[in-house]
């Protein structure tokens, strides 16, 4: 493995060039069916990235999105109305009283506009997406990585094996933050098979073994990994990965090999994995986690740990875990209703003793905006904010 520069750069502009590219093909009156001739990528993935481009700029049809142009969207938002990805933000559900209601709407100028009244240019707003089959109740947004995945040459035959491709959106995002500054051969441009590390097996085909250990990985481990919902070996070991060890590996109940010790992984150890028959946790010298803390009627600090939040009691818990070196609060839980009359649910934190936004979906379970701001670009952990941000968003996933 060589070595490389850390982190995975947001993208700057409100859409991706793969929604652009469907988008310019769409105002052309194509169908899905002709859109994905021209395009070289399945009718599946158009439709994905057109329902993309509805939730993400709330939009009914997708007539009204033809008729759609960046321009307006621009104006729209200097005119501080809240942007697409954070347009959810309409009215606090909890905490709702008029001294919370008015710090929730400065905050939310605040993310447009920027403490010195510009208009923020670290602002990210990825696409709220309708999650494929076997992400839809793990949590992540995969919406960039869907047409390299269903391209023919990562996956064959894409549009037959949805899970397979589903487990190639979540192992290209995932990539940057294992590795760190180190290399991994996995790309769009070659074959899920020849990935280094990577076994895939069964019928139908699905992502079984993840064996990178005593490597140069020296990034973090991801709760995307705990979409692998088929994996039955992740070994990991002897690397030079930090942080801890994200919730949402609970949900890789297939497991038999569990290996992540001799490396610098610190917290604590879901006591679930305690189970899986082959692990060397005990290696690790750390305890077992407690049970998440609710925090769904709290505002915070928040330190680092796994936390969940319950829009009703009784309610599905939603679980998200807060990385070592980031400290959050609550600001407010939101819920809105698009045009078209769908729900959608939200929270907005905000780092403690800083500046920095991010809004969480609890509806997809992934992100629907950020703000940045203009603070030291690094934490106590040496970590950017944003790849922190990253590891909050990414750890999302809804609980039984």
């Amino acid at each position: 493995m060589t070595r490389r520069g850390r982190g995975r750069p947001p993208h700057p502009d409100l859409l991706t060039p793969a929604e652009q590219r469907v988008l310019d093909e769409l105002r052309q009156d194509g169908t899905n069916a002709e859109i994905a001739l021209r395009l070289r990528i399945s009718p599946d993935a158009v439709k994905y990235h057109i329902s993309n481009m509805l939730g993400k700029l709330d939009l009914p049809d997708r007539h009204a999105l033809a008729a759609w142009h960046p321009e307006r969207e621009r104006r729209r938002w200097l005119g501080l109305a809240v942007p697409a990805g954070l347009a959810s933000l309409g009215r606090p559900l909890a905490w709702t009283g008029a001294t919370l209601l008015a710090v929730a709407v400065v905050v939310v100028a605040l993310v447009l506009i920027g403490d010195d009244g510009d208009e923020p240019q670290s602002m990210v707003v990825p696409a709220p997406t309708t999650m494929p089959k076997a992400t839809a109740e793990v949590g992540g947004s995969p919406a960039t990585a869907t047409a390299p995945c269903a391209n023919g040459t990562v996956v064959p035959r894409p549009a037959a094996n949805p899970d397979l491709v589903s487990d190639c959106e979540s192992l290209l995002r995932v990539r940057d933050t294992l590795r760190g500054t180190a290399t991994l051969n996995w790309s769009a441009g070659s074959a899920m098979t020849s990935w280094e590390g990577i076994t895939v097996a069964g019928t139908p085909q699905r992502v079984t073994k993840l064996e990178l250990a005593s490597g140069s990985l020296d990034g973090q481990l991801s709760g995307l990994l705990g979409n692998l919902t088929a994996l039955t070996q992740l070994r990991l070991n002897g690397n030079a990965l930090t942080g801890g060890i994200p919730s949402k590996l609970q949900l890789l109940t297939a497991l038999t090999h569990l290996y992540l010790a001799n490396q610098g992984l610190v917290g604590c150890v879901p006591s679930s994995l305690r189970a899986i028959a082959n692990n060397d946790i005990a290696a690790m010298g750390l305890d077992d986690c407690g049970a998440p803390a609710d925090v769904s009627y709290e505002q915070g600090p928040l330190s680092a740990g796994t936390y969940q939040l319950r829009w009703s009691p009784g309610g599905r818990p939603v679980f998200v875990d807060i990385p070592p070196g980031l400290t959050l609060e609550i600001v407010t839980l939101y819920l809105s209703h698009s045009d078209s009359g769908v729900e959608h649910r939200s929270v907005l934190l905000k780092e403690h003793n800083g500046t920095a936004h991010l809004c969480l979906s609890l509806t997809w379970y992934g992100e629907c905006g950020r703000w940045e701001g203009p603070a030291p670009p690094t934490r106590d952990s040496g970590l950017p904010i944003g790849t922190l941000f990253d590891l909050v968003t990414d750890s999302l996933w809804l609980g039984p």
